[in-house]
């Protein structure tokens, strides 16, 4: 047990350390369970601000929370575009328009830095080539 939290530690600050801010908030808003989430999120949704094309500052962070959930996880049921649709009054089409555009950035800051993320792992011997 003490092998497994040793190396949770090793991959939290390798993820905080060794990655530029919008990667290592890339990663946090789709894997934390804990406070770091949300503060990913709203670095993410602010990082994201040349992207927007609405106004609505709460439609914003809810696409940016639809984003960062894994698919058919309960968070995802619980935000739909049809949800966030009737809390911000923001058209269905544009918040689906707005929701690719911040997913393909998003999914691109995660990919990026979970290339990063495995080069570090086999150079530190953390996991096997």
């Amino acid at each position: 047990m003490f092998e497994v939290r040793a190396q949770c530690a090793i991959v939290t600050a390798v993820v905080r350390d060794r990655l530029i801010a919008p990667e290592r908030y890339a990663i946090e808003a789709w894997y934390a369970l804990d406070q770091r989430k949300p503060e990913a999120i709203d670095y993410l949704c602010q990082w994201c601000a040349p992207l927007w094309t609405i106004d609505s500052l709460q439609a914003r962070k809810l696409i940016t929370w639809r984003v960062n959930l894994q698919p058919g996880s309960k968070g995802a049921r619980m935000c739909t575009l049809r949800q966030i649709e009737a809390e911000s009054g923001v058209p269905k089409s544009t918040i689906y328009s707005q929701q690719q555009k911040i997913a393909d950035t998003v999914i691109a800051l995660r990919d990026r830095a979970h290339s990063k993320l495995e080069a570090i792992f086999i150079a530190e011997g953390l996991v096997a080539e």
